[in-house]
């Protein structure tokens, strides 16, 4: 699984998260940086993260939605922009998953160049 650099931006533009993610197949995972978030985003992430590891469920769609209403956006190396769904961030892993959006097929998905040695 070849990985690429995307950034997850806001839809006024904002850079809300830098990532490293691959195809997984199903969905695009890998590690996040949030050390540029804004903190209201940040504290969503952290209710997610916090409302799946202590199995609170019944809190799970309501976070889920408040996430869905930010319409975050990844940016790809090439400068394509694709809505994500299903963001899930887990900020003490660092870790993030996401689903591009259902008018976003295999063929069209933009496919960044990995340097030689792995890195940007």
């Amino acid at each position: 699984m070849a990985e690429q650099t995307i950034k997850l931006l806001s839809p006024s533009g904002m850079v809300l998260a830098t990532a490293r993610v691959a195809d997984e197949g199903t969905h695009f995972g890998g590690a996040i940086d949030l050390s540029g978030t804004p903190a209201e985003v940040l504290a969503l992430f952290e209710n997610f993260e916090e409302i799946v590891n202590q199995q609170m469920l019944s809190f799970l769609d309501e976070i889920e939605d408040k996430i869905d209403a930010l319409r975050v956006q990844a940016v790809f190396a090439d400068g394509s922009k694709v809505p994500v769904s299903s963001l899930q961030v887990y900020p003490a892993a660092s870790e993030v998953s996401f689903k591009v959006s259902a008018s976003v097929t295999p063929q069209t998905f933009p496919q960044a160049e990995i340097p030689a040695n792995g890195y940007d």
